[in-house]
């Protein structure tokens, strides 16, 4: 019986990666604008038609902008799912995409040209953008990150599979992978790494104004090998245009303090600064992720009163 449910979970995967693999071929054949405009299209439908995409994208954009109007927020939470649903569709033509230069543009050239003479150094990067772009740096310093594995195997090893072509290490996520990582980072590899996520094992920390945990893997790098430390993130803007942005992060490195307490302050320094970031491009970070976990109050009815009734009169 075990048996049966095995084979017919593998073939339901199956059938899902054929039908993305037809509907991916139809796609490539539409010009690159019309196929962002209906990533754009499906991205508006499912903020409007799936309550729980909704209610996390304004609850998050409530707490983080508390004087905007539900107008404001509501143009904002749209912007920000058209813009996470862009950076979705482009990796089905990444390798094309990045293949044009003009497509890719290094806002900060003199900074990274220091960075790679005197390098390596370590970054925290962020679910903002066209997060992925940042592999095509692969051409000029040696790139390692971690992917969390997709469910279904076969979509996975397509994923793998395009990253990997652009000639970066990229460590799947298991008990393993910070061993892996450190291994990496000591023979002179360049760890990028998505940071913004909650980590209930990593570092308390406050993130606009509310108290989270941060996963510290980046610092501790940083930190224990004596590294330079930036954030780097990718804005995706209207034409479509990849703008790379890199700010250097200060570390905490006062004798007086632990080992993890500089840690601590070091995640806590990256995430003021991802806080001056998603100010200044508010439409460019994946609002619709439970960060705070004020979707999942709000469903326990823990949430303040005022929050309670922004969400049931939005």
């Amino acid at each position: 019986m075990a048996n049966n449910r095995g084979f017919l979970k593998n073939l339901i995967y199956y059938i899902q990666y054929l039908l993305i693999r037809f509907f991916e071929i139809l796609f490539m054949g539409l010009p690159e604008k019309t196929r962002f405009k209906i990533g754009e299209f499906f991205a508006v439908l499912t903020f409007k038609v799936v309550k729980e995409v909704r209610n996390i994208t304004i609850l998050n954009l409530k707490l983080a902008f508390p004087e905007k109007t539900n107008e404001e927020i509501k143009k904002l939470g749209i912007e920000s799912v058209k813009t996470m649903s862009r950076a979705f569709f482009v990796n089905m033509w990444l390798d094309k995409y990045l293949e044009n230069d003009d497509n890719f543009k290094i806002v900060d050239e003199e900074l990274l040209n220091e960075i790679i003479k005197n390098g390596p150094a370590v970054f925290g990067a962020m679910h903002f953008g066209n997060m992925e772009a940042p592999v095509k740096l692969a051409s000029r310093m040696p790139i390692v990150t971690v992917a969390k594995d997709r469910t279904n195997p076969y979509i996975n090893d397509l994923v793998i599979k395009n990253r990997t072509r652009f000639n970066i290490v990229l460590l799947q996520k298991s008990k393993t992978t910070s061993r892996a990582l450190i291994k990496y980072a000591k023979e002179g590899m360049n760890p990028i790494l998505l940071t913004d996520h909650r980590d209930s094992n990593g570092t308390d920390i406050t993130f606009f104004g509310e108290k989270t945990t941060a996963p510290t893997g980046v610092a501790s790098i940083a930190l224990k090998y004596k590294r330079p430390f930036y954030l780097m993130y990718c804005v995706l803007n209207k034409e479509n245009i990849t703008e790379v942005h890199i700010k250097k992060i200060e570390k905490s490195e006062d004798e007086n303090l632990s080992f993890k307490e500089n840690v601590q302050r070091t995640v806590q320094n990256m995430f003021n600064e991802m806080e001056v970031v998603m100010r200044e491009y508010p439409e460019q970070w994946m609002w619709s992720y439970d960060r705070w976990k004020l979707n999942s109050k709000y469903k326990k009815g823990l949430l303040s009163k005022e929050m309670n009734d922004f969400v049931k009169n939005f």
